[in-house]
């Protein structure tokens, strides 16, 4: 029977799936040694495979992934007696130095009989899904304060023209007049003018 490795660089097949799989795979052999690596996890690692190729997963320095840093070995690690890690948040150590947040899950390959002949782990870099929730937040808070003004909080188009009235009157050391019917809101208005205005203290 072939090895792993065989397959891994022999296998026109397998290095066509391996290339054109977004997310970072790597796999290992049953000492923990790298043997493949496609250019996905060359991309979210900075490492190529001929750096790569041959050293042991530790490399890497997954860190968080369990509450704790990256094992010394493949048998201090569990993956051998688990047969499979699900996707679990941890942070990996770029070949620069600096920390990436990634998603990693693994699984054991075995042969016909039962013996481990491999270890393929997949490696998906969180980087743009936590800077576009930053961004998210960022948006959500500034949202927040274009559709609240003083006590007054409204999202439609009218209302924020009256903020921009508002902000406006709040400018000037104009006398303002505030009129409408009872009930619509003229204190309201009034304080917002107030706090936001240069006299307001």
């Amino acid at each position: 029977m072939k090895s792993i490795e065989f397959e891994m660089q022999h296998n026109e097949f397998v290095k066509l799936l391996l290339e054109s799989m977004g997310d970072g795979v790597f796999v290992l052999d049953p000492d923990g040694f790298i043997i493949a690596w496609n250019p996905a996890m060359e991309k979210i690692t900075g490492y190529c495979f001929d750096e790569i190729k041959n050293k042991p997963c530790r490399i890497l320095n997954f860190a968080q992934c369990f509450d704790r840093e990256c094992p010394a070995g493949i048998n201090d690690c569990g993956i051998l007696e688990s047969g499979s890690i699900f996707p679990t948040e941890c942070l990996l150590t770029h070949r620069k130095g600096h920390l990436l947040s990634v998603s990693k899950n693994a699984r054991v390959i075995k042969d016909k009989q039962g013996k481990v002949i491999g270890i393929v782990e997949v490696v998906t870099d969180l980087t743009e899904l936590k800077n576009t929730r930053l961004k998210m937040e960022e948006a959500t808070r500034r949202l927040g304060e274009l559709n609240r003004l003083g006590g007054i909080i409204a999202k439609s188009q009218v209302m924020q023209n009256v903020f921009t009235f508002i902000k406006a009157s709040a400018a000037t050391d104009a006398t303002i007049l505030i009129q409408g019917e009872s009930g619509t809101g003229k204190e309201l208005v009034a304080g917002a003018i107030h706090s936001i205005g240069e006299r307001r203290n």
